[in-house]
């Protein structure tokens, strides 16, 4: 779990910097992920870290296809739940979103448009269900980067929640 979190704090300095999560550090995230599981699960190890992996990724996945986080907060969000027992999942799940929702309302807070932001919503959310039609949610892609916000800071404070022992 310490190897977890050193990765994805290198991860998170990446995002935060360029605004982009690299392929190979995920990678090794996964292949460290892979060599944890078997030395401490044999095959079945292995099976299990892949599929909440999987269940993970098609959880998130939706979120990426509406253009509400990126590709590579999916995979960081993927292979971060790997590490942990499906019994843990929820709360990492829990606190990666509460955390991300803190760091939101402080940046509507600042940047003032907390108004604008769930008249927006709210837009979105009746035109989604007037229409049937789901469509990518952000206004414009200058705006969509004022207001995104960079996940692997919720994912790393969620993960030293839980080598914190908090959950």
């Amino acid at each position: 779990m310490y190897l977890l979190c050193l990765l994805i704090g290198i991860a998170c300095l990446w995002d935060y910097s360029s605004g982009k999560i690299p392929n190979f550090l995920q990678f090794n995230i996964f292949s460290i992920g892979l060599i944890y599981s078997f030395c401490s699960g044999g095959e079945m190890g292995i099976v299990t870290f892949l599929a909440k992996i999987v269940i993970m990724g098609i959880i998130f996945f939706p979120l990426f296809v509406l253009s509400m986080i990126g590709g590579g907060d999916v995979k960081i969000i993927a292979l971060s739940a790997g590490y942990f027992p499906f019994s843990q999942i929820l709360w990492f799940v829990f606190y990666l979103m509460i955390s991300a929702s803190l760091i939101a309302l402080v940046k509507m807070l600042i940047d003032r448009n907390i108004r604008e932001r769930w008249s927006f919503c709210l837009k979105y959310i009746q035109e989604t269900i007037s229409t049937g039609i789901v469509k990518p949610y952000h206004s414009s892609y200058k705006r969509q980067i004022k207001s995104s916000i960079v996940m692997s800071g919720p994912v790393m404070f969620s993960v030293l929640l839980a080598m914190g022992g908090v959950y």
